[in-house]
C-alpha cells in the first residue's frame, strides 16, 4: 500500500474519532478561581455540554420561599474583568469557550441603588471551559428587620419598665442579648464567611467593661462608631452568626452572653447601655470591581440593613 493511501485512512480514522467523542484534544478545567462560595443559587457551576457557544439566561427566587420568582433584581457578571449587569427576568448573556465569569445576583448596579430588599447571592467564581445555552439562577434572602432582646441576671426580657438590671459598686452582673431574625428572612448575608457585630456603648463611670462573654473584640463599623463616639462613652464591638430563619431555633436566634463590670460608682437607669448591631453583607468596590465581604463599601456607605439598636436597662 503505497504511503499516501495510509495517510488518507489516517486521516478518516481521526476524523472519526473526533466526530464520535473518542479523540482525546486535552483536559478542560472548570475549576473556580474566586472569592465566592455560593449556597444561594446553589454554588453549583451549570452543567456545561459540548465545545459550542450559547447563552446564559439570568433568573432569581427568594430564597426558603418556594416558588417566588424575584425579577425586579440583576445578576452582575465580570467577563474576563468587564462588568455586565443582567436583569434576573430573563436577562441573557452570549459568552464563548474559555469565559472567565464571576457571578453575583443583588450586587450593586448602575441601573439602581444597592438593593434595599434582599441579600446578595454569591453564586460562583469560575472559568467556562465550554458552554451552551443554560439557566443560571440565584436565591435572594431577604433582609430582616432583627430583633435585640435584652435579658436580666434572672434571666427574665427587659423592657424601659420592668426587669432593669440591678447593680451596686464593683461587682460583676452576667447577663443576655437574644438577637432574632423573622421567619422566612435573614440577618447578614447567607454566603459571608463572616459574622455580624454587636456593640455595646456604655459610659465609663459607672462601667469598667461590657463584654460579650467568651468573644474576642473587634472594630466597630464604620456606621456605629462615626454616630455613636461621645467623651466619657466606650464601645465594645463583638462578632455573631449571621442568621436565617429556617424554622430552626438555633439558625433563627442568636443568645449573646454579656459579663457586665461596674466600677467605683454606682450604676443607675442614668447609665443604662445601648447596642447596636449591624449586618455582614457584600459589595463590589466601584473603582476596581473587587469583592466587599463587611459592613460599608470603599466610601463608608452602610452594606445591608441599617444598623439596628436596643437597650439593657440598669437600676
Amino acid at each position: 500500500m503505497q504511503s499516501k493511501d495510509l495517510l488518507v485512512i489516517g486521516g478518516i480514522v481521526l476524523a472519526v474519532m473526533y466526530f464520535t467523542g473518542n479523540l482525546n484534544l486535552g483536559t478542560q478545567s472548570g475549576t473556580g478561581t474566586g472569592t465566592g462560595t455560593g449556597t444561594g443559587g446553589g454554588g453549583n457551576y451549570p452543567d456545561i455540554g459540548g465545545l459550542i457557544d450559547g447563552t446564559l439566561t439570568f433568573t432569581a427566587y427568594r430564597d426558603m420561599v418556594t416558588g417566588t420568582a424575584i425579577t425586579s433584581e440583576y445578576a452582575t457578571v465580570l467577563e474576563d474583568g468587564k462588568k455586565v449587569e443582567k436583569s434576573t427576568n430573563s436577562g441573557t448573556l452570549d459568552t464563548s469557550v474559555g469565559d472567565d465569569l464571576l457571578i453575583y445576583f443583588g450586587l450593586n448596579k448602575t441601573q439602581v441603588s444597592q438593593s434595599p430588599t434582599y441579600y446578595p447571592d454569591i453564586y460562583g467564581s469560575f472559568v467556562y471551559p465550554q458552554k451552551e445555552n443554560e439557566d443560571v439562577t440565584g436565591a435572594l434572602c431577604t433582609i430582616s428587620t432583627a430583633t435585640i432582646t435584652s435579658f436580666d441576671e434572672y434571666d427574665s426580657p427587659q423592657s424601659s419598665t420592668t426587669n432593669a438590671q440591678a447593680m451596686t459598686t464593683n461587682e460583676k452582673k452576667d447577663i443576655k442579648v437574644r438577637i432574632k431574625t423573622s421567619s422566612q428572612e435573614c440577618y447578614g448575608a447567607p454566603d459571608a464567611t463572616k459574622g455580624n457585630t454587636i456593640c455595646f456603648i456604655y459610659s465609663t463611670t459607672p462601667f469598667i467593661s461590657v463584654k460579650a462573654t467568651g468573644k474576642s473584640a473587634i472594630s466597630a463599623p464604620y456606621n456605629v462608631s462615626s454616630t455613636q463616639a461621645s467623651a466619657g462613652n466606650a464601645i465594645a464591638c463583638y462578632p455573631f452568626q449571621t442568621l436565617k430563619g429556617t424554622g430552626v431555633v438555633a439558625q433563627q436566634q442568636v443568645d449573646i452572653p454579656v459579663t457586665l463590670e461596674s466600677s467605683g460608682t454606682e450604676p443607675t437607669t442614668a447609665y443604662n447601655i445601648t447596642v447596636w448591631i449591624d449586618d455582614i453583607s457584600f459589595d463590589l468596590n466601584a473603582d476596581t470591581n473587587a469583592l466587599i465581604e463587611g459592613f460599608e463599601d470603599e466610601d463608608n456607605n452602610p452594606l445591608g440593613a441599617n444598623a439596628i439598636s436596643g437597650k439593657i436597662y440598669i437600676s
